[in-house]
């Protein structure tokens, strides 16, 4: 098992403890700016759904491209990501 070496935590904790303190600081500036603090599931699909009609079609992670088999939409797969995000967020 790999150890970090400052801390002794095997990477998998090191990644949860990372993730943990993200979310907490986010709460934190969030509450004091009076926003809400929207998170999706970890297993939401937001690469994977087309921005533009809904469809949703299974990706590999190395294609960079989104190409939407029921419309023909193309779009760089971060940005059609970050959409489907926004578009979950205000739901």
């Amino acid at each position: 098992m790999i150890k970090d070496f400052f801390h002794g935590l095997p990477v998998q904790m090191q990644s949860i403890k990372t993730k943990l303190k993200v979310q907490r600081q986010l709460t934190y500036k969030c509450e004091w700016y009076g926003s809400e603090l929207i998170i999706a599931d970890r297993f939401y699909p937001s690469s994977q759904i087309c921005s533009h009609c809904g469809h949703q079609q299974k990706m590999s992670l190395n294609v960079r491209l989104y190409e939407c088999n029921n419309c023909g939409f193309k779009a760089d797969r971060d940005f059609n990501a970050a959409v489907n995000l926004e578009n979950y967020a205000r739901q």
